[in-house]
């Protein structure tokens, strides 16, 4: 189910940075609806014993938004891509995936648009796609003020999107983190399905409450949609329940996870941000549900 774009049509996307001041809420956890994995077949799993980047033509991780290396949400970083520079932001260890953050050297400025820090970006745009399923990243977050990791879903045809009048694309982030936030993330949905008083869009917030470190030990962060309900889940237990709206029930998505640096809503990097910054992906993992399996 995999969709190659061969054009590229300009979008204007935020996210929910913009929006999480006044939509923040705690959430309880409901352990009512365990994961049951019986339920589900692996449609996409990379463990990152190698990376696969994609090189024009084959390789499974893109390196840039689809829309260019745009910033977005004023962000201070750049996302190189390692096939065609000499900075690579990823490192492989020991069956580990680090996406590193990092203050960028004045003699690189010119590589990297002038901008401040260089950081890593991937996305399977090229490679994998997928309507509804359950999709899972096993990571440990960075700490520190000014650092942004996140893992989401976007639609992969976006000129669809921008022929219904939508600038900015319906977004699903199964996990964004704040540096400075020790033990909570953020959970989303980016709606217009109803539209907002300005017809713009809703963003429908959560911010998850676990209690725990999140960047002293790793942890699995899901989702799980399908054409009723979307399902959030932290380390298998559900945290966040939303209806699915007409616009996340239109279309394949494919996957993001990346490291931004600053912007609007982490704030800027501080004297106690310590770099290199790392974002730790153990593996990212989807699965599309067995068709006979009603638990």
């Amino acid at each position: 189910m995999t969709i190659n774009i061969k054009f590229v049509i300009p979008l204007i996307l935020f996210t929910s940075a913009s929006w999480a001041e006044s939509i923040g809420i705690s959430q309880t956890w409901d352990n009512s609806s365990p994961i049951n994995y019986n339920c589900w077949q692996t449609t996409f799993s990379d463990e990152f014993n190698s990376l696969s980047l994609y090189n024009g033509s084959s390789g499974i991780w893109k390196t840039e938004y689809a829309w260019g290396k745009a910033v977005i949400a004023n962000g201070k970083q750049y996302y190189p891509n390692p096939l065609k520079n000499r900075i690579n932001p990823f490192n492989l260890k020991n069956g580990l995936l680090h996406i590193q953050a990092k203050p960028t050297p004045v003699a690189y400025r010119s590589r990297v648009e002038g901008m401040a820090y260089t950081s890593g970006l991937l996305t399977t745009e090229m490679s994998f796609d997928q309507l509804y399923g359950l999709f899972e990243i096993r990571a440990k977050l960075p700490s520190g003020k000014g650092l942004w990791p996140a893992f989401w879903l976007l639609p992969t045809d976006r000129k669809k999107w921008r022929s219904k009048g939508y600038r900015r694309m319906p977004e699903i982030d199964v996990l964004e983190g704040l540096g400075h936030e020790h033990a909570t993330y953020h959970a989303s949905l980016h709606t217009r399905t109803p539209p907002n008083s300005k017809g713009g869009f809703n963003v429908k917030h959560t911010k998850v409450n676990t209690e725990v470190s999140l960047s002293k030990k790793f942890h699995i962060y899901g989702l799980s949609w399908n054409e009723k309900e979307l399902v959030w889940y932290f380390d298998g237990k559900v945290v966040k329940r939303e209806a699915t709206p007409p616009d996340s029930r239109d279309g394949a998505r494919y996957l993001i996870l990346n490291l931004g640096v600053g912007g609007d809503w982490p704030g800027d990097p501080d004297k106690t941000t310590r770099f290199p910054a790392n974002y730790t992906v153990d593996w990212v993992h989807a699965y599309s549900r067995k068709g006979d399996c009603s638990s």
